[in-house]
């Protein structure tokens, strides 16, 4: 009979606001991005199986990944193994820093602008958006995106992995009237009504209860939970550019959120662990001093000096 962390974990999973291919994002750059850059199908489909995700459903979302640029694969004999493209490299590290870190007090106030030609189609545009929400970027007009503290010579290498073949303008501006323009929604409305400071307080309203029920979770349901939590997180960090110090609004319950987030993240990485290094064939790490630690860091590409890889499914 299913626990009542398993049954959280899959009710989560099957929600109409999540999806299998997002997931497998998440489980890409929380877990496997830190000790190595490849796995097998078979891997995957031990990792997925946690959410309650068929094999047919994981397959497809698998190839979804190899088709946006994100995988390639390598055939092993009948065996499927996958590996991380340079944008995915990118786009991880990144991303790690955003979603793993802390409070910058020292922004300058400066703003990336960058300006998309009008000369794109529908699609490139889409792929754009899509990608720069991940790095704090967010549109704020027609063919203009926005991102805090960005700098101009890392938009463009981004950019050059996203769409070598785009030139755009980039600049950088400053925006008298920040708090207010903030406030009006300028930088955070979303087509749904939803926002940042509820996105966060609903983060916490999940969460919080669980500080106490994660010590009761054996490693499969700590893996699960560690990667609900930086799913819930990951998608309001990029979903948003995460608001300077002094541009946010008092009470920011982003605070209370990262936090909690900390705090669980340390117990369930150490629980998770020996599964895991069950699941990858190697010693998985008990803790990442890096994440959620006192400075920014990215996550390293690592390869695991010696670390033994299955070789078949």
């Amino acid at each position: 009979m299913p626990t009542e962390i398993t049954t959280r974990i899959h009710t989560w999973a099957g929600a109409a606001d999540i999806s299998a291919r997002s997931v497998l994002v998440t489980i890409i750059g929380d877990t496997l991005v830190p000790i190595r850059s490849s796995l097998w199908m078979s891997q995957m489909l031990r990792l997925s199986n946690v959410f309650g995700f068929n094999d047919r459903l994981v397959r497809t979302s698998m190839n979804r990944l190899v088709a946006e640029e994100w995988l390639f694969t390598e055939r092993v004999g009948r065996q499927s193994r996958y590996h991380l493209t340079d944008l995915a490299f990118t786009e991880s590290a990144r991303a790690a820093d955003r979603i793993y870190g802390v409070d910058d007090a020292d922004w300058s106030g400066e703003w990336v602008l960058l300006f998309v030609p009008n000369t794109v189609n529908a699609a490139q545009s889409s792929r754009i958006v899509e990608h720069f929400r991940w790095h704090g970027y967010v549109p704020v007009s027609a063919g203009v995106m926005a991102g805090p503290g960005a700098e101009s010579e890392s938009t463009r290498e981004l950019l050059a992995l996203v769409d070598p073949d785009l030139s755009p303008v980039i600049a950088t501006a400053t925006f008298d009237e920040l708090a207010e323009l903030v406030e009006s929604g300028f930088f955070l409305a979303e087509t749904d009504g939803r926002d940042q400071a509820r996105a966060y307080s609903a983060f916490v309203d999940r969460y919080e209860p669980m500080l106490n029920m994660v010590k009761k979770a054996d490693p499969v349901e700590a893996f699960g939970l560690r990667t609900m939590v930086i799913h819930d997180l990951r998608r309001i960090r990029l979903r948003w550019p995460e608001l300077p110090v002094q541009a946010r609004p008092v009470d920011w319950p982003g605070v209370a959120a990262a936090d909690i987030a900390s705090q669980l993240y340390e117990t369930l990485v150490s629980a998770s662990a020996n599964w895991l290094s069950d699941v990858f064939d190697t010693a998985y790490p008990l803790a990442f001093p890096g994440r959620f630690a006192t400075t920014h860091e990215l996550v390293q590409r690592t390869h695991a000096p010696g670390a033994t890889t299955r070789e078949k499914e």
